[in-house]
């Protein structure tokens, strides 16, 4: 997230340390110390709301931040009126968060919610966006804003679980709640000291027979005074307050204790799992903690294996991966519990190393009116389980019909109470000293298959697949990228619903919903089928990420359809969009160089790609030879005389071969030759091309005019042919995204989020985000000569007058420390709006500054 305290002091109001840009409103303390003014020293009676947009972050995904920002403008604005008619105090709280103080009165309420809910609650036509309030009433007259603030979030965080009223207020009942916590807290942490928690086991079975393959421990507390207290009851609180890790380490040991004590014993030892929490992964060193255990009681990693939920897996995060993998060179078994409840599991599959999967049965509740899907989602789960060679735990097994269903579709393993409930641990030792009661062997890892790759190749190539029956038009997923909740809950029970949840929610872009009707027809495709077609291709627009982006849509009919299995395959896959902006890329830097020789240094010949027309005249009659090409630029004056040196120097074939053998860099070189009948300053580029070997090195010299330099200056890196060099500039670059000049705005693109988490910068308009750039990171020497390089108005004036580039070299903190660095602006005009952009590309030129200087001091000592 912005830390919005760094864009405040851009501002013109003469407080601007203390307001949001956006909103003009006053920020979280500047709020509470207005409002306190007032609340501390008056005996009037205060009321505060809370205001919260639900789903604002999908307003800033589909259509913008700048759109959200619009929306946020909005709300400042009606609270602003309402202060000035109503006597509020209005706050901006960051996020999407507002507060808002007055005198008690219910018109004032109303008239709050009224006006912002009518802001908010279906903005550009969807449901989704929704106002929520939390409200508290001063009793105590002491009480300051802050906590006024904390007890009307408090009541917004119910109003929210409340879909049927958008406010609650604070009242007694929560205050009782907050009460019993604070009792409870420290009997919690008198309960651990006293060894009052335990952990108790419940038996994982083989299906078929209810043997005992292994168990799980499940938290216990039994309070001397109050009996047993069930786990809902103390593990949200801990939860809450950060106090989870301390339980599940104290448990973790507890387990390895006991085992430590089996062992000793002599009595049967079967694998115990332990729940590995997100909070745990994120705020402890796991791996660690337990290998330490491990070691502390002589046990082997066999004994104890790791549950980690779905939910952490799909959060995909480094830190997850980095212990997924610690866990496994460790010797520890990992299974995912809860598999199948996110949907996204084949997605998931191909980038995580779990040995087994535990099926939540609480997620597939078989009764009559959904047992369709309920038994879709188990056989696509299993069917992914048994491709990929994993073994699968149906967990929460309770009924006959459960078992039989399970049983039918190949499950081997199971847990829950239809085998045994969670029992003491005394209990679960007598039930395995019974050799009858465990099974002969555990659950066999087998060696997944080809190393996930075919799984790989099918998730990687597609965007979603779907295996529908054309009677019906129930459907399930085979592979499936993660939708937003508003658009697919609850679960559409056709494909036919499922496509219209799709074109209600804007994700079908508005001209191709008829093409998108008639192509998921089933109807249709049937009547299709029959005529011997087997394959519909459509290119239909999806906006799933707040752009419309095309994606090829097909119907295939499968090696098994037939009469009796009238099943076909619905994929998605994205369409060739990038190579469209390859080739818009190609043409900005097609028109940027003035001129691109291909170069065989082998047989010392070059060919050009792109010339000027001066440039064609001059090479008449030259035989194609490089050294010759060298010699003539050279004699004719073409290269100005006191960079002559430095050119030929740089041109040398010896050394640019000398530098492609050690480096991969381009080489460069800043010098004057002539163009128009005068000499401008331009940039060489040498890189290697795609046709590049050791045998025949052949390289890529490009050449164009700097319009706009104030130091010596080098272009980024970049490497092989026009189309590496089109790629290349751009994603090798520090950052790059693109800018709308016309509205002041910086768009977001792949490579706004590291400049944003390095400079703080990356909300505001682009000029307030140059100000910021300039005052805190630009080096002293080059304030002003970067500031009117990024003035925007400068650069729309340089694109009207035929200019396509611009480029800078100036030096600025990066990462600690003044480096050298190069933008190159590419300015166009964008074919749907109108506007004039830019595309930006920050590139360190540290390395390649020191070695064009020594370069150019090797010439001057050769002059």
């Amino acid at each position: 997230m912005v830390d919005m305290s760094r864009y405040n002091k851009l501002r013109i109001n003469p407080d601007r340390y203390n307001y949001d840009l956006a909103t003009n409103l006053p920020l979280r303390r500047t709020f509470w110390r207005i409002a306190d003014k007032t609340v501390l020293f008056d005996n009037k009676t205060y009321c505060i709301l809370a205001i919260d947009i639900e789903n604002f972050h999908l307003i800033n995904k589909w259509y913008g931040r700048e759109t959200g920002d619009e929306l946020l403008i909005e709300i400042g604005e009606a609270l602003k009126s309402i202060d000035a008619g109503y006597g509020t105090i209005s706050g901006y709280m960051g996020g999407d968060n507002f507060c808002v103080i007055f005198e008690e009165n219910d018109d004032v309420i109303n008239l709050i919610r009224k006006r912002i809910s009518g802001i908010v609650n279906g903005y550009r036509g969807h449901d989704i966006t929704r106002a929520y309030y939390g409200a508290y009433k001063t009793a105590d007259k002491d009480i300051t804003t802050g906590e006024m603030c904390d007890y009307a979030y408090g009541a917004l965080e119910i109003a929210k679980q409340r879909p049927d009223k958008d406010i609650f207020w604070y009242d007694d009942s929560m205050a009782r709640e907050q009460e019993a916590e604070a009792k409870l807290m420290p009997e919690i942490c008198s309960a651990m000291d006293n060894g009052e928690f335990t952990f108790y086991l419940q038996p994982k079975c083989i299906l078929q027979t209810g043997k005992i393959i292994g168990s799980e421990a499940l938290v216990r507390w039994i309070s001397p005074e109050k009996g047993f207290i069930s786990p809902g009851q103390f593990i949200p609180l801990l939860e809450k307050n950060g106090f989870i890790n301390k339980l599940d380490v104290y448990i973790w040991d507890k387990v390895c204790q006991t085992i430590r004590r089996w062992l000793d014993e002599g009595r049967t030892v079967l694998p115990i799992s332990i729940n590995v929490s997100r909070a745990d992964i994120y705020s402890m060193d796991v791996v660690r903690i337990l290998k330490g255990m491990i070691e502390k009681y002589n046990i082997s990693t066999e004994y104890i294996e790791i549950e980690i939920t779905e939910s952490v897996y799909v959060e995909n995060g480094s830190v997850i991966k980095d212990t997924e993998k610690a866990f496994k060179n460790a010797g520890f078994k990992i299974l995912i519990d809860d598999f199948g409840s996110g949907y996204s599991s084949l997605n998931m599959l191909k980038d995580i190393d779990a040995d087994v999967l535990k099926l939540d049965m609480k997620f597939l509740d078989l009764n009559p009116e959904n047992n369709d899907k309920g038994v879709s989602i188990i056989t696509a789960v299993l069917d992914m389980a048994r491709q990929l060679d994993i073994p699968a735990i149906a967990e929460g097994i309770e009924t006959d019909e459960q078992l039989k269903l399970l049983e039918i579709l190949g499950c081997e393993y199971a847990q829950g109470y239809y085998y045994y409930r969670p029992m003491p641990i005394s209990d679960y030792e007598k039930l395995v000293d019974d050799k009858d009661n465990v099974a002969d062997k555990l659950i066999i890892l087998k060696t997944r298959k080809n190393d996930k790759s075919y799984l790989k190749e099918i998730t990687d190539y597609f965007w979603k697949i779907a295996d529908v029956d054309l009677d019906t038009g129930a459907y399930h997923f085979i592979r499936r990228t993660d939708e937003p909740d508003y658009v697919m809950t609850p679960r559409p029970k056709t494909i036919a619903e499922y496509a219209d949840r799709y074109i209600k929610y804007g994700v079908i872009h508005p001209d191709d919903v008829s093409l998108y009707k008639e192509a998921i027809n089933l109807g249709r495709i049937k009547k299709q089928l029959d005529e011997g077609k087997e394959r519909g291709t459509y290119q239909i627009r999806y906006n799933m990420d707040g752009t419309y982006k095309w994606y090829v849509f097909e119907v295939t009919k499968p090696t098994n359809y037939s009469e009796d299995n009238r099943r076909v395959l619905f994929t998605w896959k994205e369409a060739d969009y990038q190579a469209g902006a390859r080739e818009d890329a190609m043409d900005i830097i097609y028109n940027t160089f003035i001129k691109i020789l291909r170069a065989d240094f082998l047989h010392d010949r070059y060919e050009p790609i792109k010339s000027t027309q001066e440039d064609i005249i001059r090479d008449a009659g030259l035989s194609g030879s490089i050294k010759e090409y060298i010699d003539k630029y050279i004699d004719m004056g073409v290269v100005h005389p006191e960079d002559a040196v430095a050119y030929r120097d740089f041109t040398n074939p010896d050394k640019v071969l000398e530098h492609f053998r050690n480096n991969k860099k381009s080489l460069r070189l800043r010098f004057r030759r002539l163009l128009d009948g005068e000499y401008k300053w331009m940039e060489m580029v040498v890189s290697k091309s795609k046709d590049y070997s050791d045998e025949i090195p052949v390289f890529i010299f490009y050449l164009r005019e700097v319009r706009y330099i104030y130091e010596d200056t080098i272009v980024p890196e970049t490497g092989g042919d026009e189309k590496e060099f089109a790629e290349d500039i751009w994603h090798t670059s520090e950052y790059n995204f693109v800018i709308d000049l016309t509205t002041d705005t910086v768009l977001r693109t792949s490579g706004i989020s590291e400049w944003e988490r390095e400079t703080g910068a990356g909300k505001d308009t682009f000029s307030s985000c140059i100000a910021y750039l300039t005052d805190g990171f630009i080096c002293d020497e080059y304030k002003s000569v970067y500031k009117n390089f990024m003035d925007r108005h400068r650069l729309i004036n340089e694109f009207n007058q035929g200019r396509q580039s611009q480029t800078l070299d100036y030096r600025r903190m990066f990462k600690g420390e003044p480096v050298w660095m190069r933008i190159i602006m590419f300015l166009y005009k964008d074919k749907k709006t109108g506007d004039i952009c830019a595309r930006e590309i920050v590139s360190n030129i540290n390395d390649a500054k020191k070695q064009e200087m020594e370069l150019w001091a090797q010439a001057a000592k050769e002059q």
